[in-house]
This record gives structure tokens, C-alpha cells and sequence, in this order.
């Protein structure tokens, strides 16, 4: 016979309300903004495999390529990042055409499942209904989930497999054999969704057990699935040179990188006063226990293996918050289980603590933010008071107002003005060209040979990248290379917001700012 625990309603109504406030969130004007360079570049080589069934990078005309050669093969097959992204995108494109709204649209979708199946991993792991509608409600309306799983990339992907993966693990006591098949089959997707988030959160799983303190008979069904997920992982290790791509650290770099992640987890993931609030909550020793003790150990482990995969990425060769949320559905879990436990002492304050997350930042600021701490830093704070400010407003704002930014009018201008044999060479921004106008897009940071005669030049407004091979190199051989004298500027004023849709706190643009730099665009002359 069922326990009162496991006696549930097939669709839980609190669920499905929240699930109707994500779609909302998720797909409402979901092609507003056109695609910036990281989702083109997922469009682009999702076009080419509607091509050639393969992600090629060069299609006859055009190289994908962020990476410069690094980014693929003598056979001009991808081999920087996994494909599977690649692949959900082509599959949406040739259902619903080639453009910015079919790019997204697996992404959005896979982000919305994510919402049950973290509410079964709660469920699951802390034993509690109430909890798991919280970790549902908190992730659904969480900006950086919501901000991230609009984009065509990988993120929503590794979403919906961390929330299965810890689902299967705290199953495998009650299912051996079938939660370990799920979460064989959850980590060998992530691995073949991004194998560095992979390698990181398996490695912080497994390190963080002894806090778990599990039986023989689990030990012995994770090794099998963790065995079994390795083994089809392999062929991926060797055809990506996964340990072939790590970079040189110095102890500096690391504090350093590790420095700017902990401001990042404390102000955009798990702010620091809910972190030490659970702390007092699940380490206080008390005749009558407030929190269960399997429920206390098992977010305990959650925290510990957080903490472990935020150490992890401090080794790695970038310090990029898109590495950081594959966590968000376990800290949404965490952040649950503290504002359920304020809701059971009174309601009011469980209310007030969900506001507060969801609707501001002031938890999250509090005290890291204010102070300036390293990787604490908002591009743009929409609806200010004081130092704070409303981010979930800001995404309702930009989900509701359509942003047609420089990227897109450059796109519009080049194709009503350009020969479709025109060359373009562009110092950043290469791959929304290659995608909106279907012209030759030279530069960016794509590394190949450059055009000392192009058609059109493109100047963004700023350098990103000193490496070689990027755009200082093309802005470089632009005032070194090519006789200026030859182009006129083309008629076409508009403010330069780089990287305004890129979901990076520090980069992320809600609204259009009243002011900014002007992108530069040249038109090659028959001046002699």
C-alpha cells in the first residue's frame, strides 16, 4: 500500500498553475530579439546539418568559428563543444523554418519540462509536497532560468538533465535497476551536452557522498551507472580532445577565478543569507529537530556537492556564468527548503522570503553586492530603489517590448544594400550576419584569412578578445591593411549594445539604454 507521502493526484494543481506562469514566461515573444553570436552560431551549424546532415562549419560560402581553428577538424566537422544543441535546433528549424524563433524553441520547450521534473527531484530527495512546489515556483520565476533557457544554446538542455540526474540518484534505494539505467542515460546526455558542466557536476556527486553516507547496494548501483555513462562517454573524450583542451593554471588565476564564482553563486544563485539561514537550519542541534534527518543529510549533500562543482570551475579556462546554472535547480530545491520552513513557522514570512527572491534583489545583494564583491556586477538594474532593483521586472519588460537592436538593423541594411557575391568583414558579430543575410561574413573571431579588399567593413563598437586570431587582430589588419580612402560611411546610425543579449549578468540588457556608441559601417568606393 501506498505511504501518505507517495499518494499524490496524477497533475498536482499548484504544479500546472506554475507551469502556466513558465509557458508564459518561456514563449511569450520568444523570437522578439534576434539571435546573438553564441545562438547563431548554434543556428548556423543547425542549418548545415539540415544541409549535410553533420555540423560542418563551412558551408561553401561561410566558416563557423569562435575559436578559430581550435573549433573543428581537417574534416571541418565541429569539434569544440557537443552537438547535441546542435541537432535540437536543426530538428526545430526544419519543422518550422530557418530563423530565430524555431532556433529557440526546443530550448524554451526543455526548459518548461524542467519544471516537473524538479519537482519530482524534490520531491523525491526532501520527501515533502510543499517543498517541491516551491522549488518549481522559485525556478519557474527565477531571471537567470528563465533569461538562459530563451536562448538556443545548451543551457536548458543540461537543466532538465541535473534535475533527472539527482532525481534517478535519490531513486536508487527504492529502484535500483530502473533509476540507475535513468541516471546512466541523464549523464551520458549531459556529457553530450557539455562535457565540462559534465565532468564537474559527476565529479562533485560522487566526491560529495560521504555527507550522503549511502549504503552498499546504492554505492554498487551508482558505480554500474556511472560505469555505464563512462563507457558511453568515451568516444566523445576522444573525437572532442576533451583532456587535450585544458589550459595552464597558475594558483593566482584559480583564487582568483574562484573569487569571482563565489560572488556569482552568492548573488545570482543562492544568495548568502539563505546560504547561512540553511546552514543554521540544518547544522543547529536541538531536542526536537526542526528539519528530518534524512531530509537534513540529504540537503546537506545538495550543498556539498555545489560546493565542490563551484571549486571545480575555478580550475577551468574561463569564468562564465552560463557554467554556474546547472545548478539553478538544485539551489532552487535549497532555497525551498528555507522559505517552506519560515511558511511552517508562519506563513507570512515563507511569503515575504518568496517575494523577496523572486521579485528583488535584495537578498541577492545583500551583503556581497553592495559591498562590490568580485563578479557581483549588473549590467542593468531595471526598476531601482535605492541600491536595488526588480530583475524579474526587467524580464517581463523585455519579453513584452520587441528590441530591434543594432545587429538587426546592420542584417536589414546589408541585405536591402549589399550583392548577394558582396564579402563582409566584421570585427565581431560575424555569425547573426552569416545567419540573417546570407552574405560571405569574414572575421569575428573565426582566425581564417582576411580580405584586403572587402565590400563592406563592420566596426562594433568594442574589443573583446587580445587573443590571436580575434577581433583586436581583425580591427588590427583593418587600419594596418586596407586603404580606408576607398570606403565611404554608409548612411546607418544606430547605438552599439554589445553582447546585450548575452545572458552573462555583467552583459545582459533589458531595455535599450538612451545611450551608447554608434556602430561604424564602411562601403567600398571606385575610388582609385
Amino acid at each position: 500500500m501506498a505511504t501518505p507521502s507517495e499518494r499524490r493526484p496524477f497533475v498536482d494543481p499548484a504544479l500546472a498553475l506554475i507551469l502556466i506562469a513558465a509557458a508564459l514566461f518561456l514563449f511569450w515573444n520568444l523570437g522578439g530579439r534576434d539571435l546573438w553570436q553564441d545562438e547563431a552560431e548554434t543556428a548556423m551549424l543547425g542549418r548545415n546539418i539540415l544541409r549535410f546532415k553533420l555540423p560542418l562549419v563551412f558551408d561553401g560560402l561561410n566558416l563557423v568559428s569562435s575559436e578559430t581553428s581550435k573549433a573543428f577538424g581537417a574534416d571541418l566537422l565541429w569539434r569544440w563543444s557537443p552537438w547535441l544543441q546542435f541537432y535540437a535546433a536543426a530538428g526545430s528549424m526544419a519543422l518550422f523554418g530557418q530563423n530565430g524563433l524555431a532556433a529557440r524553441l526546443p530550448f524554451a520547450l526543455l526548459g518548461l519540462l524542467c519544471l516537473p521534473l524538479t519537482f519530482a527531484f524534490a520531491r523525491r530527495a526532501l520527501d515533502s509536497v510543499r517543498i517541491a512546489r516551491w522549488s518549481a515556483a522559485l525556478l519557474a520565476l527565477s531571471v537567470p532560468f528563465l533569461l538562459h533557457c530563451r536562448q538556443a544554446r545548451w543551457y536548458a538542455i543540461s537543466y532538465l538533465l541535473v534535475a533527472g540526474l539527482f532525481t534517478a540518484l535519490f531513486s536508487l534505494e527504492r529502484r535500483p535497476k530502473s533509476a540507475a539505467a535513468a541516471l546512466a542515460l541523464c549523464a551520458a546526455l549531459l556529457f553530450y551536452t557539455n562535457y565540462f558542466v559534465a565532468i564537474g557536476l559527476l565529479t562533485s556527486l560522487c566526491a560529495a557522498l560521504p555527507v550522503l553516507r549511502p549504503g552498499r547496494p546504492f554505492l554498487k548501483s551508482l558505480a554500474l551507472a556511472l560505469a555505464a555513462a563512462a563507457f558511453c562517454a568515451w568516444p566523445g573524450m576522444v573525437f572532442f580532445h576533451v583532456l587535450g583542451k585544458a589550459e595552464p593554471l597558475t594558483t593566482a588565476r584559480v583564487l582568483q577565478q574562484l573569487t569571482r564564482y563565489l560572488g556569482l553563486s552568492f548573488t545570482q544563485l543562492l544568495p548568502l543569507p539563505v546560504l547561512a539561514f540553511l546552514l543554521w537550519l540544518l547544522l543547529r542541534q536541538t531536542p526536537h529537530e526542526s528539519v528530518p534527518e534524512p531530509r537534513r543529510r540529504r540537503a546537506l549533500y545538495l550543498l556539498t556537492c555545489a560546493a565542490y562543482y563551484v571549486c571545480y570551475l575555478a580550475v577551468g579556462p574561463w569564468v562564465l556564468f552560463r557554467y554556474l546554472t546547472p545548478l539553478l535547480p538544485i539551489t532552487a530545491v535549497l532555497s525551498a527548503l528555507a522559505v517552506d520552513w519560515l511558511s511552517g513557522q508562519k506563513r507570512i514570512w515563507g511569503i515575504a522570503a518568496a517575494i523577496l527572491l523572486i521579485g528583488t534583489d535584495v537578498l541577492h545583494l545583500f551583503p556581497l553586492g553592495l559591498a562590490g564583491f568580485p563578479g557581483t556586477k549588473t549590467r542593468d538594474k531595471f526598476g531601482t530603489f535605492g541600491p536595488f532593483s526588480l530583475p524579474l521586472a526587467g524580464t517581463v519588460y523585455e519579453i513584452t517590448h520587441t528590441w530591434r537592436d543594432c545587429s538587426h538593423d546592420l542584417a536589414g541594411y546589408l541585405k536591402a544594400n549589399a550583392q548577394p557575391t558582396d564579402v563582409v568583414l566584421a570585427t565581431y558579430g560575424d555569425t547573426p550576419l552569416q545567419f540573417y543575410t546570407g552574405l560571405k561574413i569574414i572575421g569575428g573571431f573565426q582566425g581564417q584569412k582576411l580580405s584586403e579588399r572587402p565590400d563592406w567593413i563592420v566596426v562594433r563598437s568594442l574589443i573583446l578578445d587580445r587573443r590571436p586570431g580575434r577581433d583586436l587582430d581583425v580591427m588590427r589588419f583593418i587600419m594596418n591593411r586596407i586603404d580606408l580612402k576607398s570606403y565611404d560611411k554608409a548612411p546607418l546610425h544606430c547605438l552599439d549594445f554589445m553582447l546585450a543579449g548575452c545572458t552573462e549578468p555583467s552583459m545582459h540588457l533589458f531595455r535599450e539604454p538612451a545611450q551608447g556608441r554608434e556602430l561604424t559601417l564602411l562601403r567600398k568606393t571606385e575610388k582609385k
